[in-house]
């Protein structure tokens, strides 16, 4: 009954968002406190007045619109110039300078090290603030792929190779890598059902497979044949580096702010990082995926 129960709850979660921005016009209006509940507040669902909530009917309280959204498209710019700033920079992580002497390029290195470390830790900090302070609602409008580049993008150390996957394995063996999943991973971690895992595994070989399935059932064979390596750089790991790269065009299609399956999504990509540690970091990573799941309020019991 309580797994039932739970299952209702991941179907219709409780949506909150994880920081109040304002409360709403009633409960401004009144002067009582406002929860911040979505689509309409507590206090306003209890006068019955769901329909004048601004939680409901707009995306931010009356005068407080232009400046947290200002602030949010400031931060936005920032990061997409840092992106772009860090794809010109050299394999070694520097810009390239002109031919100094010893000494100086000693100096130059230190202090480029010291403001390169700066920046980043800069980087992350606004990254934190899009993702702690931000709802799913904040993200409507931007570009499809944004959200994407702000999950990606700073928890990547090493680009992993994009790949396809032209032929599939045999039935038998996805299912064996499947099933060592579920026996190993899913058993623990127990975020998706068997069902939506074998019915991906169908629609790929049927042919009419969605982005969503292929990043399921790649990730999963990533996750096993990861799992069966004994070494960096053997057979198992170089395949499921293979399939890892194949789910990196799904992207910005799989990781959408505001969704249960994005959730999903993400933590399969989390569970396949603590094991290829060479290409994630897998703590950044773990830490969006909590920030998604507070923001659906999935962090709250069920009712």
């Amino acid at each position: 009954m309580a797994f039932v129960e739970s299952a209702k709850f991941i179907d219709n979660p409780k949506l909150c968002v994880s920081r109040q921005i304002s409360a709403c016009s009633i409960c401004r209006g009144k002067k009582i406190k406002c929860d911040g509940l979505v689509p309409v507040c507590s206090p306003c669902q209890r006068s019955r007045r769901e329909a004048e909530c601004t939680n409901g009917s707009d995306k931010f309280a009356k005068g407080k619109e232009r400046s947290y959204v200002t602030a949010l498209e400031s931060r936005l710019d920032r990061l997409e110039r840092d992106i772009a700033r860090a794809r010109l920079q050299g394999p070694t992580g520097t810009i390239p300078k002109a031919p100094a002497t010893a000494q100086a390029d000693v100096a130059l290195t230190t202090k480029g090290q010291r403001k390169e470390e700066s920046h980043l830790n800069e980087l992350v900090s606004d990254f934190g603030f899009l993702s702690v302070n931000a709802t799913s609602r904040d993200f409507d409008g931007l570009a499809q792929d944004v959200f994407a580049q702000l999950i990606l993008a700073p928890s990547t150390v090493v680009k992993i190779p994009t790949t396809e996957i032209d032929i599939l394995p045999s039935r038998h063996t996805v299912t064996s890598l499947v099933q060592h999943y579920i026996n190993h991973d899913l058993a623990l971690y127990p975020f998706i059902s068997e069902a939506k895992i074998f019915g991906s595994v169908e629609a790929l070989y049927e042919g009419f497979a969605a982005p969503s399935d292929e990043w399921t059932v790649f990730l999963i064979l990533a996750i096993s044949l990861a799992s069966l390596s004994v070494s960096q750089g053997d057979a198992n790991y170089a395949e499921a580096v293979r399939y890892a790269g194949a789910v990196q065009k799904h992207a910005k299609m799989v990781l959408l702010p505001g969704s249960l399956q994005a959730i999903q999504m993400m933590l399969l990509l989390v569970q396949y990082s603590t094991r290829d540690l060479q290409h994630f970091d897998s703590w950044y990573l773990a830490g969006a995926a909590a920030r998604m799941t507070v923001d659906l309020g999935l962090h709250q019991d069920p009712p």
